[in-house]
C-alpha cells in the first residue's frame, strides 16, 4: 500500500475568476469583521472561496449556525453548476519558495514520533 497516492482534486474551472475566488486570511486581518466586508464586497456574486468558509471572527456570533448552512449550500451550487474541474487520480506538485504537493496521504504508513497513525487525511 502506498503512503503517498492520487487522489481526485478539485480546482476551480478556467472561467473562474482567480483574484475573487482567492481568499488570503492574514493574522492581521482575520479578528476584523471590517476586512470580511471588504472581501466580500470584491468578490460580489462570482464564485470565491469566501462562500465555503467560517471567518473565526464570526464564530462567536449567534447565526453561525445559519451561516454553516449557507457555507454547505455553497459547495452544492458550486458542485451543482459545474465550477470545478476535476483530476481524478492525480497529484499536483506546486512550486513556490516552499515547495508543496497536493495529494492523499495515507498517515497509517507514516511513523511520526515513532507512534504509527491510524488515520485516512485527504489533502485539498
Amino acid at each position: 500500500m502506498k503512503t503517498f497516492k492520487e487522489a481526485d482534486i478539485l480546482l476551480p474551472g478556467k472561467e473562474v475568476n482567480m483574484e475573487k475566488w482567492s481568499v488570503i486570511a492574514c493574522d492581521q486581518f482575520t479578528s476584523e469583521p471590517e476586512y470580511w466586508e471588504e472581501v466580500k464586497k470584491f468578490a460580489g456574486d462570482s464564485p470565491s472561496t469566501l462562500d465555503m468558509i467560517l471567518p473565526e471572527v464570526y464564530l462567536e456570533q449567534e447565526n453561525h449556525e445559519e451561516q454553516l448552512k449557507d457555507i454547505e449550500a455553497s459547495m452544492n451550487k458550486y458542485l451543482h453548476e459545474k465550477v470545478f474541474t476535476e483530476y481524478k487520480d492525480a497529484m499536483i506538485y506546486v512550486e513556490r519558495t516552499v515547495l508543496g504537493m497536493f495529494a492523499q496521504v495515507l498517515l497509517e504508513r507514516l511513523i511520526w514520533n515513532s507512534t504509527i497513525i491510524a488515520k485516512r487525511v485527504h489533502l485539498l
